[in-house]
């Protein structure tokens, strides 16, 4: 999802940290000339949310099919008849609540806002594979540092999670596990979760079976706390950090390998444009060194999603990189925005490999945030306000699922291991040869076709047969995928779930009837 503040331009990074400091950097900033938020009135309170409802209804694209109207209001009436017993923050969590039933990242009240300025626990969190642990901490604390947390104050973590899964902006489950690690650290949310015992202090219990107590601290003490994921930034081949960086890409000369990484898609402040980083990635691909193409989507964000044709173009027509086991897509829990566009254009017209984890958002996703101001206790609010599709309008997935998953444990996590990597280094040529239609097959049933409003063309190239739908305006959905002889009647498709059912017509020509994308029937 991209996050832009009123000017709506895209913030340089999306990772957990880099948003809390952008937050705080604004926020902390300002003198909001306001009466203390515990100092309004019901009808002011009231005021506030039905202005919420308002923007949210008029922000939103496809706010009426997103949000179930019936339940949304269901949970305003209750509020609004609550007030007058409910404290500010939980008012605030109860207004939370209600912008996450649009199911969407960009959809939320910033908690460290001066209005607010929440406390968290000064640990820094991620949900491994094999458990949630902490990865940094503050003083005095850093002896937490490695140890997997089993429950806070006294619940379980999983339990923890599904208590705070109906708060929690997100598309879908697989980000809000990634988001998960900083909400839990807010004594708010767990309040709201009927977790909190002291408002003070939390008590956690580690695997070892010892109980520590973490005092509440500020923003401030979790700014610094570092959590460097595998790959983030550096591979372990190489001394070159690339932290500060958009995009960059690294050779590998023992596997004959073009390693990319994307954090956003806008240009850098220091270094090559994008423009000139995709040349610069031209170069190396039409060098005689590179066999093998990976690109990293796993820590991506915002950005400007006009900027990716050339890009994606460029490994389209590539027919030496373009090729199953040779391009990958690596993938994570929080690939989303410009970048989750990225990977979903690389999906619908290559034949790129996923690695990793489902997505944070689906193909068709909503971004570009605006930010809009309560008028009473002038709290502020992210709200998405325009739809970007990469796939059919009809597509209601809420993740792109990988190829290959992949589990990231703890151990890797501090040996520096790469299991998205080593996924890909085990990865084998497909030794099933792809069956091309017959020529009779070709020469019937090339043409131009409509399914679900589309119109597709199906052509022949060098003896092979192709699909593919030309991009509209403001949208970034096109599609080219090669056609497989599967059986009589069907063609399958470079996309794993996508597939082509064709008949005779009554002048013995063939014509496409229908196709099966991901399970849903497209006619």
């Amino acid at each position: 999802m991209r996050y832009l503040i009123e000017t709506k331009k895209s913030q340089k990074d999306y990772n957990i940290k880099k948003i809390i400091c952008f937050i705080s950097l604004i926020f902390f900033s300002l003198e909001i000339q306001a009466q203390s938020i515990e100092e309004l009135t019901t009808s002011e309170w009231i005021q506030d949310i039905d202005f919420l409802q308002e923007k949210l209804y008029e922000t939103l694209p496809q706010a009426s099919k997103r949000i179930d109207k019936g339940l949304f209001q269901q949970k305003v009436s209750e509020l609004k008849t609550q007030l007058s017993v409910l404290s500010a923050e939980e008012i605030i969590v109860e207004m939370q609540s209600l912008l996450a039933l649009a199911s969407d990242n960009g959809c939320f009240i910033y908690p460290f806002q001066t209005a607010l300025n929440f406390p968290l626990l000064p640990l820094k969190c991620y949900w491994f594979t094999d458990g949630f642990y902490v990865c940094d901490a503050s003083e005095p604390y850093r002896h937490l540092i490695g140890k997997q947390i089993i429950q806070v104050n006294g619940t379980d973590i999983e339990e923890i999670f599904d208590k705070l899964k109906p708060i929690l902006p997100a598309d879908n489950e697989y980000f809000q596990r990634y988001m998960f690690s900083m909400y839990l650290q807010i004594p708010a949310w767990l309040k709201w979760a009927d977790i909190l015992m002291d408002k003070n202090k939390a008590v956690i219990l580690t695997a070892s079976g010892k109980e520590e107590e973490v005092a509440f601290s500020s923003v401030q003490s979790y700014i610094p706390l570092k959590r460097e994921l595998a790959s983030y930034g550096k591979i372990s081949a190489s001394n070159t950090s690339h932290k500060d960086e958009n995009y960059w890409m690294e050779y590998l000369p023992d596997e004959k390998t073009l390693f990319i990484q994307f954090l956003q898609i806008s240009d850098q402040e220091k270094g090559p444009s994008f423009k000139k980083f995709v040349k610069a990635v031209s170069k190396e691909l039409n060098s005689e060194k590179v066999e093998n193409l990976i690109i990293d989507n796993r820590y991506g964000g915002g950005g400007n999603g006009f900027k990716l044709k050339s890009f994606t173009d460029l490994i389209r027509d590539n027919k030496t990189i373009n090729q199953k086991g040779k391009l990958f897509v690596l993938t994570s829990r929080s690939t989303r925005g410009t970048v989750l566009e990225l990977t979903s254009i690389l999906v619908m017209n290559t034949k790129a490999i996923l690695v990793g984890e489902p997505t944070g958002e689906g193909p068709n996703l909503v971004g570009d945030t605006k930010e809009v101001i309560l008028p009473n206790s002038k709290i502020r609010v992210s709200l998405t306000h325009t739809f970007w599709s990469t796939s059919f309008d009809s597509d209601i997935r809420n993740t792109i699922k990988p190829d290959r998953n992949i589990e990231y444990t703890f151990t890797d996590y501090q040996l520096g291991i790469d299991p998205w990597l080593n996924a890909v280094k085990s990865e084998k040529k497909n030794e099933i040869e792809e069956v091309i239609p017959a020529t009779n097959v070709i020469n019937s049933i090339v043409g131009m076709h409509s399914i679900s409003d589309r119109t597709l063309e199906i052509y022949e190239e060098n003896g092979r047969l192709y699909m593919k739908i030309e991009r509209k305006i403001k949208s970034f959905f096109e599609l080219k995928t090669e056609l497989y002889f599967l059986k009589e009647g069907i063609l399958s498709t470079d996309i794993n779930e996508v597939k082509v059912y064709y008949q005779k017509n009554s002048d013995n020509e063939l014509s496409i009837k229908k196709i099966d994308w991901y399970g849903e029937i497209l006619e």
